[in-house]
């Protein structure tokens, strides 16, 4: 479905960090659809914008290791995800206050918007946009489109307790399965934008983490696709049950994401 304005809380932007930014360009443009709009950046370069129908659904950039705060590690490619909020400063301030760190200080964007980046007690990362010109997706749902974001977490009433006081998420256990499993969505939203997910031991050393879904109509012919054009399905095609079937993959360059294939409302 088209959108043309996000409330605040609700996921509003991902895009792909990647060492090269020709060979994600046709790999998304052919596993999810995506056609391309390199917008001019002030320094002469350009921000690919994925597009599908005419509306924003992402975006991806050349990583660069100069982006690197300072003492951090070399950045790797990942996609990297938006929360919409009102004031970027404020978020800030509360994610000291509640136990997490600023990666990132509030930025300007030129016109586009207001940025923060940081981590919660956990260690997943994550960023909080403030728009200006830029309102983020301006599609959902749809097949190459944005429909869900999640947290892979190790401590997850620690997380659910950060998020919500921070974002003021409405934050419930999930009816869909028997795992542990938190629904996040907007206060006073109709639906669910997001969830959360206790990791097991099965996730080793990896660390809390959170990750971007993409709709698809047929997940197993888009792993398929994934896989013959330079990517790599990680968890096969699998069923969530009262969900769908979703799939864990990474595109040429490393970075992961999610494919599902919605069941029918």
């Amino acid at each position: 479905m088209e959108v043309d304005r996000l409330v605040d809380g609700a996921f509003c932007w991902a895009e792909a960090g990647v060492p090269d930014v020709q060979i994600a360009k046709a790999f998304y443009s052919k596993v999810l659809g995506w056609s391309f709009e390199d917008v001019p950046l002030p320094d002469g370069g350009v921000y690919p914008m994925a597009k599908i129908g005419g509306r924003n659904v992402g975006a991806v950039f050349k990583i660069d290791p100069k982006m690197a705060p300072p003492g951090a590690p070399p950045m790797r490619p990942s996609w990297s995800n938006y929360v919409q909020v009102a004031d970027v400063d404020a978020i800030a301030k509360r994610v000291a206050e509640l136990g997490g760190a600023v990666i990132v200080p509030p930025m300007d964007v030129m016109e586009e918007g207001r940025m923060v980046v940081f981590a919660d007690p956990t260690g997943a990362v994550l960023s909080a946009w403030q728009p200006k010109r830029h309102a983020g997706f301006g599609r959902f749902g749809d097949h190459g489109a944005p429909v869900w974001l999640e947290l892979m977490t190790k401590n997850l009433d620690a997380s659910a307790s950060f998020y919500g006081k921070l974002f003021g998420w409405e934050i419930s256990r999930s009816k869909a399965n028997d795992m542990p499993y938190f629904e996040v969505k907007p206060k006073g939203a109709e639906q669910a934008i997001g969830g959360m997910m206790q990791m097991d031991a099965s996730f080793k050393d990896m660390p809390s983490h959170w990750l971007p879904y993409f709709a698809v109509t047929d997940v197993k012919a888009t792993a398929a696709a994934i896989e013959a054009n330079g990517g790599t399905v990680c968890v096969q095609p699998t069923e969530i049950p009262k969900v769908g079937t979703f799939s864990v993959v990474q595109d040429p360059g490393g970075a992961t994401f999610n494919v599902l294939q919605m069941l029918p409302m």
